[in-house]
């Protein structure tokens, strides 16, 4: 097949957050398909081609990409990233004229407004379009208080419609965001449920972390707690204030790293210097290629979010690395990546917004080495047996060809 990949913010392992599409696309060249992803430059820094028609034109490990030059930040309001959003789609609607005559044309949203070129190439060039959700928009900044304009949430509701109807298949990252489509009317077998995958290749219980610790300055007796990633909104990270003042109090051996970058982040550096909080540090964003020693050299990896219905839905990397790393997971909500912490014991789920009761399971672990030498067996085992990023090619794979009507005899 030629396919053209759009997604906003693709990225390699060299780069710090979700590499989804880096890997799909990877295997897809592997097989024998002809790609052109087209993405912007806000995860691609320093990336270099031909410029034409406002795009940059070159190649990412062998694969050709067309890049829409970009600053996009996670440190930008609400209002400039829609402003980028609108352009990237803008620009990408013109690409997918001129590109190649494609058999199929694969989006993957976030943002939303990744439809828009989708849409493009579905209706003028009658091209098999499959719509990749990662986030169930716009019900998450609806439900985040973030999306309140009744004529916004409007046009959100209707471009998620059509791209939902106009696509010949839908890839949803959790069972929950398949919920969400189907209520468009969307007939369920047309909705394939893929979530992130674990990279077993990269992430693996031997990685050796003690190195980095010392670097770190941590000592050996030193129970440690990373949350790898974004600090936006979402993820509600000033919930570890309080929660890190308990700690200084009933566990003093924890320590808890921060590594990332989001809008919240110099709100919580703040509120941690106040505190006076030692047992809070942060660090900036780490390729995912130096990941595995950083969760090698953890205790327990944290999954955070804003206590809000929707957002349980979602389907964080870090809780698909922390698998395949073998890191038991300590949660502070419900739904299904809680169901499946508890039947592999993996990790445990506090769905609650007590700090003091979310510190007491810290510090209980902290206590309990077996049981989290237990838990990362568990861990490994779940990705393994759910998460394998092959396994999850595969399904993709399967899912594509019967946009396109099946593979050829």
């Amino acid at each position: 097949m030629r396919i053209i990949v759009l997604y906003q913010y693709f990225k390699t392992r060299e780069g710090h957050g979700s590499t989804r599409s880096y890997e799909f696309t990877r295997r897809l060249i592997d097989e024998g398909h002809d790609l052109l992803v087209l993405t912007s430059t806000a995860r691609l820094p320093g990336f270099t081609g031909r410029r034409r028609a406002g795009l940059i034109e070159g190649e990412v490990d062998g694969i050709p990409v067309w890049a829409v030059p970009s600053e996009y930040s996670n440190r930008m309001g609400f209002a400039r990233r829609v402003v980028e959003f609108l352009r990237f789609a803008a620009v990408s609607s013109i690409a997918v004229l001129r590109a190649p005559a494609p058999d199929l044309i694969f989006a993957s949203s976030t943002p939303l407004t990744v439809a828009i070129p989708a849409l493009v190439c579905r209706i003028v060039r009658g091209i098999p379009l499959v719509f990749e959700v990662r986030d169930l928009w716009p019900e998450v900044p609806i439900g985040m208080g973030i999306l309140r304009s009744p004529i916004l949430i409007s046009f959100a509701r209707a471009l998620a419609r059509l791209a939902y109807r106009a696509s010949a298949r839908i890839v949803a990252l959790s069972p929950g965001m398949r919920d969400g489509i189907v209520r468009y009317a969307i007939p369920a077998d047309r909705v394939a449920v893929i979530p992130n995958g674990s990279d077993l290749d990269l992430f693996h219980p031997e990685v050796d972390g003690s190195d980095l610790r010392r670097r770190l300055g941590l000592e050996d007796d030193r129970f440690v707690v990373v949350h790898p990633g974004a600090m936006g909104i979402v993820n509600g990270l000033e919930f570890l204030i309080p929660v890190c003042r308990e700690l200084a109090e009933i566990a003093p051996q924890v320590v808890v790293l921060l590594v990332g970058d989001g809008s919240q982040k110099p709100r919580i550096e703040e509120l941690a210097r106040e505190a006076g909080l030692e047992n809070l540090r942060f660090f900036p964003p780490v390729p995912k290629a130096e990941m595995p020693e950083w969760l090698a050299a953890a205790d327990l990896g944290l999954m955070l979010i804003r206590r809000v219905p929707v957002l349980e839905m979602n389907s964080a990397n870090k809780f698909f690395d922390y698998a395949a790393a073998g890191l038991p997971c300590l949660m502070n909500y419900g739904g299904w990546k809680a169901e499946l912490l508890r039947r592999y014991e993996a990790g445990r789920a506090v769905e609650s917004d007590d700090a003091a009761l979310f510190a007491a399971e810290v510090a209980q672990l902290a206590r309990r080495r077996e049981t989290l030498r237990e838990m990362a067996v568990g861990a490994r085992r779940m990705a393994e047996e759910q998460f394998d990023r092959d396994r999850q090619f595969a399904l993709l794979l399967e899912t594509m060809w019967e946009a396109v009507g099946g593979a050829p005899a």
